[in-house]
């Protein structure tokens, strides 16, 4: 029952955070069309609207709709592990980290998928064309022996690789917000935003020099484990950067656990 109980309060968690961070991306996401329709209405008032133009349009709008919503997700994360609202529920640190975590990987998943159904729905206007261009960009980057699998296998690699770095970067920055917050509890004013911001930039630069001497010998771990033509590095690089994760996760429970109190 016990059991039961823990997972109950973790879904139901979950799908609350998950619902909160959706909906920040779906407010992203009215921009972000807003945007597309009117730069393509302002190419077809001005007669420069080309046949990929749609597309083009998507595609750059995409990369910063991606950006934005990073640290939009990032920056409900860390109002969550501050939060009274989140803190009292009746789940432990680690369920309330792992949830928080979740949401996250859920809502930019969703992201994903809505990015993707715009691109479709631009590639539509000029399809024939632009499967033909995709094509031959497949033939001249992929290797001379790659199959039809084998780019495929590389195009979700390099999807997972996407999202093990957003995960690795959330936990990353919730890292350093943590050890900032628990490390403030020591100054002699804590409210001092001069303090605050000397104390990041020093959290910071030392987070980045401990991951490289982290990072590094993960990564030549993984890359001797793989063929250096292999679609299969994209994988492994993927790996080690969810390995790195996990330990930093391991920290940030930690302190949200004995050193990090609740502000709002």
């Amino acid at each position: 029952m016990k059991g039961l109980s823990y997972m109950t309060s973790f879904g139901t968690l979950t799908n609350t955070m998950t619902r909160q961070k959706v909906q920040i991306i779906n407010r992203l996401l009215v921009l972000d069309i807003i945007a597309i329709l009117l730069t393509i209405l302002y190419a077809v008032y001005r007669g420069q609207l080309s046949e990929n133009g749609p597309l083009i349009v998507t595609s750059s709008y995409s990369m910063i709709v991606y950006m934005v919503a990073f640290i939009l997700i990032a920056r409900s994360n860390e109002h969550i592990f501050v939060s009274d609202a989140y803190r009292l529920v009746p789940i432990s640190d680690t369920g309330l980290y792992s949830a928080n975590l979740l949401s996250a990987f859920i809502s930019f998943i969703y992201l994903m998928v809505t990015q993707f159904i715009f691109s479709t729905v631009a590639a539509a206007m000029n399809f024939n064309q632009l499967l033909d261009a995709f094509k031959k960009g497949l033939r001249d980057s992929a290797p001379s022996s790659a199959n039809t699998s084998e780019v495929l296998g590389g195009l979700i690699g390099l999807i997972f690789l996407m999202l093990a770095a957003a995960i690795l970067m959330w936990a990353s920055v919730s890292m350093v917000h943590l050890i900032t917050s628990a490390l403030m509890a020591f100054l002699p004013d804590s409210r001092s935003r001069l303090y605050r911001f000397i104390l990041y930039v020093v959290v910071i630069a030392a987070s980045v020099y401990i991951l490289s001497k982290i990072i590094n010998p993960i990564g030549d771990l993984f890359t001797g484990m793989g063929n250096g033509d292999s679609f299969y590095q994209i994988y492994l690089a993927g790996f080690s950067l969810l390995i790195v994760a996990a330990l930093e996760s391991v920290v940030n429970v930690y302190l949200l656990r004995n050193w990090v109190e609740t502000i709002n």
